[in-house]
C-alpha cells in the first residue's frame, strides 16, 4: 500500500512540474504536444541505491515498443546528490551503448535533479536550474523525435519573432529561413534564458518554491505512513 502511495504522489508532483513550469513557460519545444498525443510515459523507480539494471530493463522495454517519444524515470528514494545522480545517468548511457554495440541508441538521456541554483552567466549554465524536478528524474527522448525537432518539424513560434518576418522582403525572408548556427540544445537554452529574464527570476522561483513545499509536505506524509505500517 505504501509503495502505491509513493508512486501516486511522486507522479502527481512531477505532473505539477510538467504543467506549471515546463508547459506553462514553454521550456521544451515538444513536451506538450507529445503529452497530448499520448506519447509520454512516466515510471516511478522506488529503488534506494544506484543499481543500473532496473533502469536498463525499463529503457529496453520502452525502446521495443516504438510508440513512445518521451519516457520519464523518477527516483524518489535514490538518495543521490546532483553530481552523483548525473554520474549514475552517464553510467546508464554507457551501459546502454555497450549493450547495443554498433546499433544506435533509441533514446537520448538527460539528468534532472532538484538541487541546482540559477547561474545566468550563459544560457547553457542555466540548464540545471530549469531541470529542478521535485525528485531526481531521467528524461528519455526518442532520437528520431529529436531529429524532427532539429529539422524544424515542430509547431509554434517559440524561437522566432514572427512579427519581424516580411515575406515581401527577400532579405527578411532569407534571414528567417536561413539554417540556425546554434544547435537545438543551444537554441532551447537561449530561449529559456530569455524566458527567465522576461518572467523575472522572483516570479519563476515562486513557482518552483510552491512545488518544493508540496514535495516536502508530501514526503513527510509518506514517511509517516511508512512508519505506521512498520
Amino acid at each position: 500500500m505504501n509503495d502505491a502511495l509513493w508512486i501516486e504522489e511522486t507522479s502527481r508532483l512531477y505532473t505539477r512540474y510538467q504543467l506549471e513550469l515546463v508547459e506553462a513557460l514553454n521550456l521544451c519545444p515538444w513536451a506538450k504536444r507529445a503529452r497530448q498525443a499520448g506519447q509520454v510515459e512516466l515510471k516511478v523507480a522506488l529503488q534506494a541505491g544506484d543499481d543500473p539494471a532496473p533502469s536498463l530493463r525499463q529503457i529496453s522495454e520502452w525502446a521495443a515498443r516504438g510508440d513512445l517519444e518521451i519516457g520519464l524515470l523518477i527516483f524518489p528514494r535514490i538518495g543521490l546528490g546532483r553530481r552523483d545522480f548525473e554520474r549514475f545517468v552517464a553510467g546508464l548511457v554507457k551501459a546502454d551503448a555497450d549493450r547495443l554495440g554498433l546499433q544506435s541508441p533509441t533514446f537520448a538521456l538527460a539528468a534532472f535533479h532538484p538541487d541546482a541554483s540559477a547561474d545566468m552567466g550563459t544560457p547553457e549554465r542555466l540548464v540545471p536550474y530549469w531541470r529542478r524536478t521535485p525528485d531526481p528524474t531521467i528524461q528519455l527522448v526518442l532520437m528520431s523525435a529529436l531529429e524532427r525537432v532539429r529539422q524544424g518539424d515542430v509547431g509554434g513560434t517559440g524561437y522566432f519573432d514572427m512579427s519581424q518576418l516580411d515575406l515581401s522582403d527577400p532579405k527578411s525572408a532569407a534571414k528567417f529561413f536561413a539554417p540556425a548556427r546554434e544547435s537545438l540544445r543551444e537554441r532551447v537554452a537561449s530561449a529559456n534564458l530569455k524566458t527567465l529574464q522576461a518572467q523575472g527570476q522572483e516570479a519563476v522561483e515562486a513557482r518552483f518554491a510552491e512545488i518544493l513545499q508540496d514535495h516536502q509536505q508530501t514526503r513527510l506524509m509518506l514517511e509517516q505512513a511508512a512508519a505506521r505500517e512498520r
